[in-house]
């Protein structure tokens, strides 16, 4: 019943543990705050831990009936027991020295007896367990990899030719008949949408998946048939989700495996940028990561990727492959990542993944790919001048369809960029239907425009809509004259609406 029970609940309690983890973890507290969850999460904790509370109730009253009903025949049976030992003792049948004999025999039996009932019993359910151990032992050597023992060196191509590949939880393939490679010195460029096949296919190339037709090939070799920690020592990977392990800054860049001692752990720093990261660390490369820890530090979001590119850069690896390796770093530390790439390409074949299309100008080929199909390759340029999906993403991301806005008005009388929700009217009227008319007695150094083209300085606001519908010019600023100070709003009549020009007000 207890087994039973744990097999059947064992979802459940998974469930819970893991609501406990994000309840409590540090570093989504601030999106459970924010988004309001805290009730929702603590009424499933409460539903599921109700579940599981009353299944394991039920089995415990079922195992108390049992053990009762066990209890009750136990006892009516040593009753029994007992009862013929006194009639015989009564009877005479029996003498006491035999009868005292047969009474510490029968509670010896009766304490040896419960004692095997109750080893037996366990053991029955320990055996349950270790069944189970053993189908899931069983099963596990059927995902044990098979590979080869072959050595493998730093690749000078990678090839993959009309290689295809499925996930086994989907009926889709994630990738059909892709053919690419890379060669080491070049930069190979992924683009493509969401759900395209990029992320799959770079794994497909560092040999961490193996395609479900044709091969991969480092230097004609195929991935399958080559030693698989041999291949991954030759790999570094710049994933979009990198670990946060809590180690030292040096041991985070170094993953355990140092070479060329601290000054190469500099140089991969100051390539990534990391090198800031770290001389602000109160222990420098010694400094723990990890805030879990006494006199650990915690990073952000960014200093993290630069440790990731750290990683990478320090790791002599002949292939590298970049997962959106700048995502969460600002412009200059991109630009320091981007301007080095060339650099880091010599000795090595570079496979950039990302959707940030003015990035892949640095590539020497651009590989396009679209529900997990190759549609289009060749070089930025000639990707730029044709038509097609890059075309059309590199349009999109250039048009954000954000319009200038007229020029705002300053204290200082200086103009500025004014805002874009208040551009200026398409349908601003023609000024000269508005003409000045000859009898305007104003003095001459306020004018009546001869044209009202779009403010040059707009206030900010919406104008007030004329009798027409059509928005009122504004105010016009007075012209800087000797001796006086900055150009300010004129509060002398102007031509505000059509019709003729009226005479100053006097007062």
């Amino acid at each position: 019943m207890h087994y039973e029970t744990s097999c059947a609940m064992s979802a459940e309690r998974r469930t819970l543990g893991l609501l406990r983890w994000y309840m409590v973890d540090k570093d989504i507290a601030d999106q459970l705050r924010s988004g309001t969850m805290a009730a929702f999460l603590l009424d499933r904790y409460r539903a599921i831990g109700a579940r599981v509370d009353a299944a394991t109730d039920r089995a415990a009253h079922r195992g108390a009936r049992f053990a009762v009903l066990g209890a009750l025949a136990g006892g009516a049976a040593s009753g029994l027991v007992w009862a013929a030992l006194a009639l015989l003792l009564g009877s005479g049948r029996m003498s006491v020295a035999s009868a005292g004999t047969a009474f510490f025999a029968l509670r010896t039996v009766g304490s040896s007896l419960r004692g095997a009932v109750a080893y037996g019993t366990r053991m029955f359910r320990t055996g349950l367990y270790l069944d189970d151990w053993a189908e899931f032992i069983e099963e596990a050597g059927g995902h044990r990899m098979r590979r080869g023992s072959r050595a493998a060196p730093a690749p000078g191509v990678v090839r993959a030719e009309s290689v295809g590949y499925r996930y086994p939880e989907s009926d889709a393939p994630a990738l059909d008949e892709v053919s690419i490679e890379v060669r080491r010195g070049e930069v190979l460029a992924l683009v493509g949408e969401n759900g395209s096949g990029k992320t799959t296919l770079s794994k497909l190339l560092t040999g961490l998946y193996l395609p479900t037709s044709t091969a991969v090939t480092w230097d004609d070799v195929k991935t399958r048939d080559l030693d698989p920690q041999a291949l991954w020592r030759q790999t570094a990977v710049v994933p979009q989700d990198y670990a946060h392990w809590p180690l030292t800054a040096r041991e985070n860049i170094t993953l355990g495996q140092p070479h060329g001692g601290d000054e190469a752990v500099r140089e991969a720093a100051v390539r990534s940028g990391a090198q800031e990261v770290v001389d602000g660390l109160c222990s420098g490369l010694d400094t723990l990561l990890a805030r879990q820890w006494w006199g650990g530090v915690e990073l952000s979001g960014g200093q993290w990727q630069r440790i990731a590119l750290a990683r990478a850069f320090h790791r002599p690896a002949g292939l590298l492959v970049m997962d959106e390796p700048t995502s969460a770093l600002d412009a200059r530390a991109e630009h320091r990542v981007f301007a080095g790439l060339r650099r880091l390409a010599e000795d090595r074949a570079v496979v950039l993944v990302t959707h940030r299309l003015a990035n892949v100008a640095v590539a020497d080929r651009i590989v396009v790919l679209d529900r997990g199909r190759v549609i289009q390759q060749g070089t930025f340029a000639e990707l730029v001048a044709s038509p097609g999906l890059f075309r059309e993403l590199w349009s999109l991301q250039n048009d954000r369809g954000a319009r200038p806005g007229p020029a705002r008005l300053r204290p200082s009388g200086l103009s500025g960029p004014g805002p874009a929700r208040w551009p200026c009217p398409p349908r601003w009227p023609d000024p000269p239907r508005w003409p000045c008319p000859p009898r305007w007695p104003g003095p001459p150094r306020w004018p009546c425009p001869p044209q009202w083209p779009c403010p040059p300085q707009w206030p900010g606001r919406p104008p007030p809509s004329g009798p027409t519908g059509l928005p009122w010019p504004v105010r016009r600023l007075s012209p800087r004259r000797p001796g006086r100070g900055p150009p300010s709003a004129s509060p002398r009549p102007t031509c505000r609406a059509p019709g003729p020009c009226r005479p100053r007000r006097s007062g």
